[in-house]
């Protein structure tokens, strides 16, 4: 005959299960949390690059926080390509700001105000400068580190000479032995394009299933669905575990995306996620726990009719039951 544990054994046992269950949650409260932050980081572009695409109109086709772009993902090639357009944008608008902020970039006419085109395909200038109102000038942007560019230019528009350029392509033009008078360096392209390439770098097929599948916290869930296997947990009851928490973490991954898409606000998204997901974990506690006090009152129901069935009686005296 095997002997009946002893009560501390139990209390014991029961405190281990505890912890350890306290611990998988927090494990895969970890996991989603990871998602959240991780996929609002990168979903968190900066202000010029978000300028630049909607100068270029093509905000709403990429951004994150549009349901169009949440999606979106291009090839390598695609990527590369807009990258390029929105560097060139990220410097039309950067040379603007700093002359409407009183930098002339030592441009001929000493400029105090300057202009975008009004037409993104103007031929062989981007910006209009003026001085008191008076026009001054016309400025060619060409954010790249190679000089074959500015030659190109100068011979197709030698009307418009003013080139805005990075300090790399100027140092290139001149040890080619090129003119570089009219070249005026104000960025640096390998800075620029690393910061551009950080936002729209993820613009990939893998970054579009991760906003909708939280991966590292499936991953937390499947191994402490493992590690309940392993520490006894009958297979049907772990997997069960395991489906719950999947479900409860697609739906609060799920909650985040449709805040950050809602308010156009990165930041809400991880807010959102790990508040859906304590929300919905005490609705299950509290639905579980209801139909546990369901349960045990049928019990006790058939035990109080079965009792009166067998002629039993209350055992609370009768002046006690009147006084109730």
């Amino acid at each position: 005959m095997i002997p009946a544990p002893s009560w501390q054994d139990v209390v014991r046992d029961t405190v281990q299960l505890r912890v350890a269950s306290g611990y998988f949650e927090a494990a895969t409260a970890a996991g989603l949390l990871t998602d959240e932050v991780s996929l609002a980081s990168a979903d968190q572009w900066p202000a010029d690059v978000s300028a630049a695409l909607e100068h270029l109109g093509r905000l709403d086709a990429y951004s994150p926080t549009t349901l169009r772009g949440l999606f979106t993902h291009l090839t390598r090639a695609q990527t590369n390509g807009l990258i390029n357009s929105v560097k060139g944008a990220t410097l039309e608008l950067h040379v603007v700001d700093r002359i409407n902020h009183g930098d002339t970039l030592d441009l001929p006419g000493t400029p105090d105000h300057a202009v975008l085109a009004h037409d993104l395909n103007q031929p062989g200038w981007d910006v209009e400068t003026f001085q008191q109102g008076h026009h001054v000038g016309y400025l060619q942007m060409k954010e790249s580190a190679h000089p074959g560019l500015l030659a190109e230019h100068l011979e197709r528009y030698p009307q418009y000479p003013d080139v805005a350029t990075s300090h790399e392509a100027v140092a290139a033009a001149r040890a080619r032995g090129m003119d570089v008078s009219h070249f005026h360096a104000v960025t640096n392209d390998a800075a620029v394009t690393h910061h551009v390439q950080g936002a729209l770098g993820h613009l990939t097929a893998a970054h579009a299933a991760h906003e909708a599948i939280p991966e590292f916290a499936l991953a937390a869930i499947l191994v402490a669905g493992v590690l309940r296997l392993r520490a006894g947990q009958q297979p049907q009851e772990a997997g069960r575990w395991v489906a719950e928490q999947a479900a409860t973490a697609g739906v609060a991954n799920l909650a985040g995306l449709a805040v950050q898409v809602a308010t156009g606000t990165v930041i809400l998204r991880p807010v959102a996620a790990i508040g859906t997901r304590f929300a919905v974990a005490r609705a299950r506690t509290g639905w579980v726990a209801l139909k546990h006090l369901g349960a045990l009152r049928q019990q006790l129901g058939g035990v109080r009719k079965a009792a009166r069935e067998r002629g039993y009686t209350s055992w609370v005296p009768a002046d006690l039951a009147g006084s109730n």
